[in-house]
């Protein structure tokens, strides 16, 4: 069996930043040019304004202002590569959530994942070189704590 490993350490990355601005008094800022562009670098974190160059606040507040975008990521799952019938993923979170799949051959699923108790979703194609456009649907997707992605002939 020909296994191919694709490990996410998240689906949404941790800011350092938001996390650090979080636990304390500190605000965020990124300097900005003559233009009010953002300068590339930063941000920094401190109590007060800085003093040098021209800056701005920035909200760094994870906990009450994050709203992903999508609760869905959307991939390839190729059988020409290998002629990989069988495609899978391991999904692990930090609290129960529910999830909707579509596998691109006009088959769904769906499920609950269990904190603490990782689930492995796999789906078996009936047709060899083609490349299927998957959708994973999670009803919190900041819950998810791994996304782990393998195929097997």
């Amino acid at each position: 069996m020909f296994l191919q490993q694709l490990q996410l350490q998240q689906l949404f990355q941790d800011n350092k930043t938001k996390a650090m601005a979080n636990q304390s008094k500190l605000k965020a800022w990124v300097r900005v040019d003559g233009t009010g562009k953002v300068v590339t670098g930063g941000p920094i974190l401190q109590v007060k304004k800085p003093t040098v160059g021209n800056w701005r606040e920035i909200d760094a507040n994870e906990c009450c202002n994050y709203v992903p975008s999508s609760n869905c990521i959307e991939f390839v799952a190729d059988t020409t590569l290998f002629n990989q019938l069988i495609f899978g993923m391991q999904v692990g979170v930090l609290e129960d959530i529910t999830y909707t799949v579509t596998w691109g051959d006009s088959t769904t699923g769906e499920g609950t994942i269990v904190a603490g108790d990782p689930v492995e979703i796999t789906h078996e194609y009936t047709s060899e070189n083609t490349a299927y456009n998957v959708q994973m649907c999670f009803s919190d997707p900041t819950k998810v704590a791994y996304l782990e992605f393998y195929a097997a002939d």
